[in-house]
């Protein structure tokens, strides 16, 4: 999203930075698992 994301500053660090995703239990709604699925694929 080049066209609506302003990159002000990049700051380098040691390690990456990483956020925990997970589905909440007993949820099986299809939409939920895609979601993740993109989020943890080479496009997201």
């Amino acid at each position: 999203m080049p066209d609506k994301v302003k990159v002000a500053m990049n700051v380098p660090t040691q390690t990456p930075i990483t956020y925990p995703i997970a589905q909440v239990e007993g949820s099986h709604h299809a939409a939920a698992q895609a979601f993740m699925n993109y989020v943890l694929s080479l496009a997201g």
